[in-house]
Order: C-alpha cells, then structure tokens, then sequence
C-alpha cells in the first residue's frame, strides 16, 4: 500500500507541477520578443538588445567596441532612430519606461559613447533625480548636479562635468531635491534645454519610470524624439500600453521603442 500510495504521489505531483507551469505560462503578460512588442505597441522598432552585463561585471560603457555585438546594435539602433526623422537624429531625446530597471540609463550611455565616437558633441543628462544611475555608469560623482541648478546653489558650468569618453559630456541628477516633480514642470527646465541644444550637437535625457511618477511626461514634452524601452520578460503588456497611452494623452509622439534584456538563446534565434 506504501508503495502504491508513493507511486500516485509522483504521479499526483507530476500532474500538479506541469499544470501550475502551464498556468503560470498562460498568465504570463509580459512581452518575449519584438514580434509580441510590435503587436502590442504599433510604434517604430528601432531595435533590440542583448541582456546587459549583470551589476559587478564591466558594462560596456566606454568600451562598447569591445563587444561587437552589442556595437552592431547599438548602430542599428542609431541608423533606425535617424530614419524616423528623415536621416537626421534629434537635438535632444528623452528614453523611459514602464518601470525601473529596464535598460533606460544603460541605453543611454551606450548610445551616448556611439554618437561621441562618430564625432558629435553629446551630452548625457541624468533627469531621474529619484533614482539616479548614469554618474554611477560613467563613473562619475553626483555632486551638485542638476538638483543643484534646479533649487538654485549651482551654476551651469559648476555641474556639467567631462567623461572618460571624448567629447562625452555628463550632467548627473546630483543633489537630492524635497520634491523634484515640482522643479521639473517649472520655467528653469525648458530653458535649460534649450540652452544645452545651442552647446551640444545632441542631449540625451534619462527619465523616471511612468509607472510610478509623471515627471517622464513633463520631461518628453520639452525633447525632439522619444524613446520607450521594454525589458524582454519583464514588462507586462497591458502596462506598457497604459504607459505609451498616458504619453500619448499628454500630445506626446513616442519616436520608437527599444527592446532590451533579450534571452541569450532567443536573440541568436532572432538575429
């Protein structure tokens, strides 16, 4: 009897494990491939992206033509982001995404070193003064920063400092601010832009995640072109379309989306 009961027991759970999986993969919302992402979202696919170094290994900043991989892809993202606009890129452009941790600061520095590499003058701006990632990046301390220019205790020519890369310029999110949704929809942030279009042949702005604050919709109405990135596998579908239409709603035309975190196995597939 022990016997037979222990054979149903394997049987029982075999059952009980493949229907969970099989539950788990029917609910499962989030978007795998650029197939999935172009249904969903009928926007421009400017491209697609290997999963990125995890934290501790090197990122590929600076050195991205150490990867050509991810080199090619990054041009191809470039090449698509300058087809949308008839063959020229944007003065200033504005990435976000549905959440944290998608690949929006990596993208950024990427394409940054990308551009500085082909002779432009670029500068990267770190606007998620919440959660800022691209000092961290570029290796560069906070200091005062934008929240510095922002509350007034700093100058512009006090927080735009030199990276590693030539004519790669980074203006960090620096000193944390009691409320930055406020200073971000005030006059200073339009005319700061502004200014740093006359200075740089482009600016490229990291944005908050919509999903938790509007500031990414403040922010993408003051840029040329924007960019929403998807986390392959992570970004559930019914919120990345709450997120392009609450973009939309504001009168903001979303230029392209970029998918990152793709599966090693499933990118090879798809190259």
């Amino acid at each position: 009897m022990a016997i037979i009961n222990y054979i149903l027991g394997i049987v029982l759970g075999g059952f009980w494990a493949f229907g969970f999986a099989f539950l788990e993969e029917y609910v499962d919302e989030s978007i795998h491939s650029p197939s999935d992402l172009k249904a969903i979202l009928p926007l421009p696919f400017l491209g697609l992206l290997p999963e990125a170094p995890r934290s501790g290994q090197t990122r590929s900043v600076g050195g991205i033509s150490e990867n050509p991989l991810r080199l090619e892809r990054m041009r191809r993202i470039r090449n698509r982001l300058a087809e949308t606009r008839n063959g020229d890129l944007p003065k200033s452009l504005s990435v976000t995404s549905t959440t944290s941790g998608e690949g929006k600061s990596y993208l950024i520095a990427n394409l940054a070193t990308i551009l500085a590499n082909e002779g432009l003058r670029v500068l990267a701006v770190d606007m998620n003064l919440r959660t800022p990632s691209l000092a961290n990046l570029f290796g560069a301390p906070q200091g005062e920063g934008l929240g510095g220019y922002l509350d007034g205790t700093a100058s512009l020519d006090d927080i735009i400092c030199s990276t590693d890369i030539e004519r790669l310029d980074l203006l960090s999110a620096g000193k944390m601010l009691t409320d930055p949704a406020m200073y971000l929809v005030s006059r200073q942030l339009p005319a700061l832009i502004e200014e740093l279009q006359r200075s740089y042949d482009i600016v490229l702005i990291d944005t908050p995640a919509l999903r938790d604050y509007e500031d990414a919709v403040s922010i993408s109405g003051l840029t040329e072109a924007i960019i929403f990135v998807i986390a392959a596998g992570k970004t559930p579908s019914p919120n990345a379309k709450k997120s392009v239409e609450r973009l939309q709603l504001a009168g903001r035309a979303i230029t392209g989306t970029v998918m990152n975190r793709m599966d090693p196995l499933q990118y090879k597939q798809l190259r």
